[in-house]
C-alpha cells in the first residue's frame, strides 16, 4: 500500500508532532460537540472577520512555501445530499446550528474576498442578509485556478450545509462531498438580482461569442457556462449544433467525458454526422477507453473523407488500443521509452483482461479466478490505472501534499495516496458513468446509502471513495525493470549507504487487480511500467483457480509480525507459510530466529571459514520445520544458499556453486529434476515461490553450466528469461539487462568461458530451446 500508516506511531520527530496534533484535535472535538445544536451568532463585525482571514491566508501562503506538511482531519463520516434541489428549503446564516448537518435545506452564499487554498479552498462568504461566515470547500480540483473557482463575487449553493466550529477558532460551513456544492454562474436565475451585474449578454450569439473568448483564454469552465446559457436562448438549429460542439470541446478540455460524449451525440442527432461531431465523439470514446466504439465513429468519417489526416492518425491509435484491449498485443519493452518521456508516466495504452474473471471467494469476499488452463509466465492482465499519482519528498523528507487524518479509522493518508484520493474523487465527479463499477470495489466496513439521488443519478460519496482507495490502492515502482537492476546493483555493492535523495513514490488504483486476494505463497506476480500493471502466472494453473498475490513480503520467522502487516485489510493469512508459523511450537520458532541471526552475523564477517560454517547452521535450521520445503517454502534459506554459491564461484568451484543454487531453489518450494553437473537434463517439475533474485540464481547456473555442463546451459537460460518475464513483466529487455548485470559481477566472468560470450551465443539458441 502506498504511504499509509496506522496511528500506532513511532517516536520520530514527525510522529511526535502528529501525536500532539491528535491530542489537540481530540480536545477540540470535545469542546465542539458540547456546542452541538446551538444557534449561530456572529462573533465580530464584517471588517474584523475579513482582516483575520487575510492574516491567516498570508500565514498559510508562507507555510505552503515551506517544507511543513499540512494536516487535515476528516470529520465523522456523513452522507452526501441525494435529494433534488426542488425538495430542499432555503435557509439563511441565522438559521444555522453548530455541529449540525442541515438535512432538507440549502443556503446561497457569495464570496466577499479572494480565497485561499491550503489545501482546502477557503473564503469569507455572506448570505443575502449580509451575515458573514467562513466556507471551507475540501477536495476541489487542483487543476482549476482558485480565483476562477471561488473568486470575489462568485456565488455558490450549498446543499444540506454542515455548520461547525473550525480548529483555528473560527466557524463556518464545511463541504466534503463534491456534489454538495453548486457553483452558480452570474446569470443563473437562482442568483439574487442584487448580486448580478447590470449588463449581461441577451442573445445566443452574444453568449457564444463570450464563451469563445473565454475558451481561447483557456477558461474552460466559464466558457461551458456561457455555451450552456446560449443554448437556453432559443438558438437556431445551426446555432444549436455549433454550440453543442463548442461545449463538447470545452468538456473534453476539462475531462468531463460523459458530458462531451452526450453533446457530440446530440449534435449528430439534430444535424447529422458531421466530421467535426464524429471526431469529437471519437475523442470522448477514446478517453473513456471505449476503443471499439471509437473505431466505429472514425470509420464513419473515413468513409466520407478517406484522406482526413487527423481521423487517420486517430484511427491508427484506436486500432492499436483495440488490439491491446481485446488480444493483449503489446510491445511492452517500448513502454519504457514512452514512460521516460513523461513527468508522470500515464501511458497511452489500453487495459487487457485475459483469462480471468471476478467470482465469489467465499469468506474472502470476491476474487479473481482463471477461466481456462494457464501456463507459467502467461499474461493474465495488463491493466491501465484508473488513477495514478506520484509524490517526491522534499529535502527535509516531509510532504508538500496535505496529510488526511481519519480519526474514525485511525488511519493517516499521505504522499502519493493522498493525491490519488483527490484524483479519484475528481474523475468520478466529472464522469458519473464510472461510479457504479467503482463502487463495486471492496469498501471494508463503510456503509453508504447516499450513492444515488432519488432520480437514479449516481453521486460521489467522499467517504466511500476514501474507504475504497484505502483498501485497493497499490504502491508501485516507476518501472519494475529499473527497480530490479538497481536492487541487484545495491546487492553487488554489498548494500553501501545510499546518500541520494529519496526517490519519488508512486501509487495507483487498478480496479480489476484490486479483486486479487493475498497469499504469502502467491501464484501470480505483478510488475509495473508507469501506470500499467502487468500480471503473470508464477506456476501452471488449471481453470477456476483463484489468483493470489503478496500484499506484503512474508516475514520468515514471526507469525504475529506477518499478521500485523496485513491487519489493515482486516484478515488473517492462512497460507502454508503462515500456518507453519502458527502451528510450530514456540521453542522451535525461537531457535529458528536465533539461527537466522547467527547466519546473518557470520556472513557479515570477512572470514571464509565463518561463512562456510553457515551450511551446518542451515542443517540445524531445517530441523525447526515440520513440513518439507515443497509444502512450506523456507524463506530464511534463500539468501544464505545463494551467498554460498557466490563464494564457490569466487573460489572457481562451479560444481559446488550449482549444488548450492539447486538447494536454494528447493528451499523456495521448487521441485527440480536433474540439474546436477553429471545430469543430462534440467526440468522444473513444480514451480515454487517467485522472488526477484531468482533471475540472479538462474544466471549463476547459466555461468556454471557453461563450464561443467554445457548441455544444461540453454535450459537454464530459458528459465532465467521466463523468470525475468514473470518478475519484470516482459522479456524483450532480458538480454540487455543480462549484459548489464554481468558487467556488475566480474567474478562470474573469471570462469573458464567469459560470460559476455555466453550471452552472444545464447541469444538465438534460447529462441529454439526446449
Amino acid at each position: 500500500m502506498a504511504d499509509r500508516r496506522e496511528m500506532d506511531l513511532h517516536r520520530s520527530p514527525e510522529d511526535q508532532r502528529m501525536v500532539k496534533l491528535l491530542v489537540a484535535h481530540a480536545e477540540w472535538q470535545l469542546k465542539a460537540k458540547a456546542q452541538k445544536g446551538q444557534p449561530f451568532a456572529p462573533s465580530g463585525p464584517r471588517e474584523t472577520v475579513l482582516q483575520d482571514f487575510t492574516r491567516k491566508r498570508m500565514d498559510g501562503d508562507k507555510a505552503a512555501q515551506s517544507d511543513e506538511m499540512e494536516s487535515i482531519f476528516l470529520p465523522s463520516a456523513y452522507e452526501p445530499c441525494v435529494r433534488r434541489l426542488s425538495e430542499l428549503n432555503k435557509i439563511m446564516a441565522k438559521d444555522l446550528l453548530f455541529e449540525t448537518h442541515h438535512r432538507g435545506s440549502y443556503v446561497l452564499l457569495r464570496s466577499v474576498c479572494a480565497p485561499s487554498r491550503n489545501p482546502a479552498v477557503v473564503s469569507v462568504v455572506e448570505d443575502e442578509e449580509g451575515s458573514v461566515l467562513m466556507l471551507h470547500l475540501h477536495h476541489q480540483d487542483r487543476t482549476r485556478d482558485v480565483l476562477e473557482l471561488l473568486g470575489e463575487g462568485h456565488v455558490v449553493l450549498v446543499k444540506e450545509p454542515f455548520f461547525k466550529r473550525i480548529p483555528d477558532g473560527t466557524y463556518g460551513i464545511r463541504v466534503d462531498h463534491l456534489p454538495d456544492v453548486v457553483f452558480l454562474p452570474e446569470h443563473d436565475p437562482r442568483v439574487p438580482r442584487v448580486w448580478q451585474s447590470a449588463a449581461l449578454p441577451t442573445s445566443a450569439d452574444e453568449w457564444k461569442a463570450k464563451g469563445n473568448v473565454l475558451f481561447h483564454s483557456k477558461k474552460y469552465y466559464p466558457a461551458i457556462e456561457c455555451y450552456t446559457k446560449a443554448l437556453d436562448c432559443q438558438p437556431t438549429p445551426a446555432e444549436t449544433h455549433s454550440l453543442k460542439l463548442n461545449r463538447c470541446l470545452a468538456f473534453l478540455k476539462t475531462e468531463q467525458l460523459d458530458a462531451a460524449l452526450a453533446d457530440a451525440e446530440a449534435a449528430i442527432r439534430t444535424s447529422g454526422p458531421s466530421e467535426k461531431a464524429l471526431f469529437r465523439k471519437s475523442r470522448a470514446l477514446y478517453d473513456l477507453r471505449r476503443y471499439r466504439d471509437c473505431c466505429d465513429a472514425l470509420k464513419d468519417i473515413l468513409r466520407v473523407s478517406p484522406n482526413n489526416e487527423a481521423a487517420n492518425a486517430q484511427f491508427t491509435r484506436a486500432i492499436a488500443r483495440l488490439k491491446e484491449q481485446e488480444h493483449g498485443k503489446y510491445a511492452l519493452e517500448s513502454l519504457y521509452a514512452e514512460a521516460a518521456r513523461l513527468p508522470l508516466p500515464c501511458l497511452d495504452h489500453a487495459t487487457y483482461i485475459g483469462p480471468v474473471a471476478v467470482r465469489s471467494s467465499g469468506s474472502r469476499g470476491r476474487g479473481l479466478f482463471t477461466t481456462k488452463p494457464v501456463a507459467v509466465g502467461e499474461l493474465l492482465l495488463c491493466e491501465k490505472a484508473f488513477a495514478y499519482s506520484s509524490f517526491e519528498p522534499t529535502s527535509r523528507g516531509s510532504q508538500s501534499i496535505a496529510s488526511w487524518i481519519n480519526t474514525e479509522s485511525s488511519i493517516i493518508t499521505n504522499g502519493a495516496q493522498a493525491e490519488l484520493f483527490n484524483l479519484t474523487l475528481q474523475k468520478l465527479h466529472k464522469n458519473p458513468s464510472l461510479i457504479p463499477d467503482f463502487n463495486q470495489l471492496h469498501r471494508g466496513k463503510y456503509k453508504s446509502i447516499g450513492s444515488h439521488t432519488d432520480d437514479g443519478t449516481p453521486v460521489v460519496d467522499t467517504y466511500l471513495v476514501e474507504s475504497i482507495v484505502a483498501l485497493n490502492v497499490f504502491e508501485a515502482t516507476l518501472n519494475s525493470r529499473d527497480n530490479y537492476l538497481d536492487a541487484m546493483d545495491r546487492a553487488r555493492r554489498n548494500h553501501e549507504p545510499n546518500h541520494q535523495p529519496s526517490p519519488p513514490t508512486y501509487g495507483g488504483l487498478w480496479p480489476t487487480a484490486s479483486y486479487i486476494n493475498h497469499s504469502c505463497t502467491a501464484n501470480a506476480q505483478r510488475a509495473f511500467i508507469g501506470d500499467m500493471m502487468i500480471l503473470r502466472a508464477t506456476q501452471p494453473l488449471p481453470p477456476n483457480t483463484e489468483l493470489t498475490i503478496g500484499y506484503k513480503t512474508p516475514t520468515p520467522c514471526d507469525y504475529a509480525e506477518q499478521q500485523q502487516k496485513l491487519q489493515h485489510w482486516d484478515f488473517e493469512c492462512d497460507c502454508a507459510i503462515c500456518e507453519d508459523l502458527r502451528t510450530t511450537p514456540n521453542p522451535m520458532l525461537a531457535e529458528r530466529k536465533h539461527l537466522q541471526r547467527e547466519i546473518l552475523s557470520r556472513f557479515q564477517t570477512p572470514s571464509l571459514v565463518e561463512k562456510f560454517s553457515v551450511d551446518s547452521l542451515l542443517h540445524q535450521m531445517a530441523r525447526t520445520y515440520l513440513q518439507p520445503a515443497v509444502k512450506v517454502p523456507r524463506l530464511p534459506f534463500w539468501d544464505p544458499l545463494l551467498g554460498l554459491a557466490e563464494i564457490y564461484i569466487l573460489l572457481k568451484d562451479p560444481v559446488r556453486a550449482i549444488k548450492a543454487v539447486l538447494r536454494a531453489l528447493r528451499s523456495l518450494g521448487f521441485v527440480v529434476d536433474g540439474g546436477d553437473p553429471l545430469a543430462r537434463s534440467l526440468h522444473i517439475a513444480k514451480w515454487g515461490l517467485i522472488v526477484e533474485p531468482l533471475v540472479d540464481c538462474w544466471m549463476v547456473l547459466v555461468s556454471c553450466y557453461a563450464v561443467v555442463a554445457p548441455l544444461l546451459k540453454p535450459r537454464a537460460l530459458y528459465y532465467a528469461q521466463l523468470t525475468y518475464k514473470i518478475c519484470i513483466g516482459e522479456d524483450g529487455s532480458f538480454f540487455d539487462s543480462y549484459r548489464r548485470l554481468l558487467c556488475q559481477r566480474p567474478h562470474l566472468a573469471d570462469l573458464a568461458i567469459p560470460l559476455h560470450r555466453v550471452v552472444a551465443e545464447d541469444v538465438e539458441r534460447v529462441e529454439v530451446s526446449l
